[in-house]
């Protein structure tokens, strides 16, 4: 059987754009959905299965993987259609034949978001990978295929989502070390919403949050564990884990405080230290404020007292 596949044919300029993270999705030139191709799941799943391989697959693998129940017959016409549609919805060069019996697509022919994302994570070109990390592989995608089809998506989707995730943590401890608190505590966050339930992902996100001075968003990430063990797994996260947050919660001084030098330096003009005499105050301001400090209201005492519940532990 011959699919009527050019050989050796040179790159093509691109002319369909192939995204796959976060849902599937086929532009054209024009930069418009290619809906002819998007009505037929299983010939997108083809093209995608062939762009992400980067090389040639034979004609009996692809008919095990998608037509895993058709007869011989059957699904060499299916496979032999499939092909032929694909090259009229994008071009006739974009698949490309080597021998009788390979299929592949062009070298440079239908960029692929997936590929491109996996380049910029092999060149540690972190945040240009996590922009084009859009959500998960395939997302919301189904298609009636073998079950070596399904466990490739699985496979690739939890690959995907750890590169993404190394990623964002990668720019956390960039930041973190350029001085850049807020987006350290913002990538770091970011990580782990990718990998929520590995708890030793959980300790080192708390562990740069607590240091960058973000002590509440540490706290949140034990709650945000803690929950989703008890709600899926019903389990608890382990003693090292808890005893971690049990010293984030404990200390009375801020870890970026106890760093020397982490502490973000207050605005100017934001407060007045107490007995100060303020710009523009009157004179004999700060010896009024030391005896108001010198005669204690008991009104006052009390009404802080009701005002003030009691407080009780994050991890309760």
């Amino acid at each position: 059987m011959t699919l009527g596949i050019p050989e050796g044919r040179p790159s093509l300029p691109p002319t369909h754009r192939l995204s796959a993270l976060g849902g599937l999705d086929l532009r054209g030139p024009d930069g418009l959905e290619v809906k002819r191709a998007l009505r037929q799941p299983k010939r997108m799943a083809l093209l995608a299965y062939l762009r992400h391989r980067r090389d040639f697959v034979t004609r009996d693998h692809l008919l095990a993987v998608f037509w895993p129940e058709a007869d011989l017959a059957r699904a060499q016409s299916a496979l032999r259609q499939s092909v032929g549609f694909l090259r009229r919805c994008l071009h006739r060069t974009v698949l490309e034949g080597r021998g009788r019996g390979e299929i592949g697509v062009a070298q440079g022919a239908v960029p692929f978001d997936v590929t491109d994302f996996e380049d910029r994570v092999r060149a540690r070109e972190w945040e240009r990978a996590i922009a084009l990390y859009r959500g998960d592989f395939l997302n919301g995608f189904f298609v009636d295929a073998s079950n070596e089809f399904n466990d490739w998506v699985e496979a690739l989707r939890s690959e995907l989502r750890d590169k993404a995730g190394g990623a964002a943590w990668a720019l956390a401890v960039e930041c973190e070390q350029a001085g850049r608190f807020d987006r350290a505590a913002y990538w770091a966050k970011r990580s782990l919403s990718l990998t929520p339930y590995g708890e030793a992902d959980v300790r080192r996100v708390a562990r740069l949050l607590d240091r960058v001075g973000d002590r509440l968003g540490a706290l949140r990430a034990f709650k945000g564990l803690r929950d989703r063990l008890a709600r899926d797994f019903d389990a608890e996260p382990s003693p090292e884990t808890r005893a971690l947050f049990e010293q984030v919660i404990s200390r009375t001084v801020p870890h970026a405080e106890m760093d020397g030098g982490r502490r973000r330096e207050r605005p100017e003009g934001r407060s007045v230290r107490r007995g100060a005499t303020a710009p523009g105050g009157k004179p004999g301001s700060q010896a009024a404020n030391h005896e108001r400090r010198a005669t204690p209201d008991r009104r006052s005492d009390q009404s802080d007292r009701r005002r003030t519940p009691e407080r009780r532990s994050p991890l309760e």
